[in-house]
């Protein structure tokens, strides 16, 4: 019995098969396998997909603005607090 490099068992057919629908969703399906013996089949909505996606964009582009915003009160504050100590502005760092 021919066996690729390490395998110890005969592979069956694992391919996974992916039709795409009409509406655009996807329709994946696994063939049986340990974890599931009848084989699975998974519906991927891209409504769904992108609603998520554009939910995700949203708080990374929220948290990027809160993180912008609390810098540039950082740097004010230390321009201020530099500034109060008798260093001229145009000898600041920032």
């Amino acid at each position: 019995m021919a066996t690729k490099r390490g395998s110890r068992r005969k592979k069956a057919a694992t391919e996974i098969t992916e039709t795409v629908l009409d509406n655009g969703d996807r329709l994946v399906h696994h063939p049986p396998c340990d974890r599931f013996p009848q084989g699975h089949s998974q519906l991927i909505c891209v409504d769904r997909v992108g609603d998520a996606m554009a939910a995700a964009m949203s708080e990374h582009r929220a948290a990027r603005e809160d993180r912008e915003r609390e810098h540039r009160a950082r740097v004010q504050q230390v321009r201020a607090r530099l500034t109060a100590g008798g260093v001229p502005p145009e000898r600041l760092p920032l």
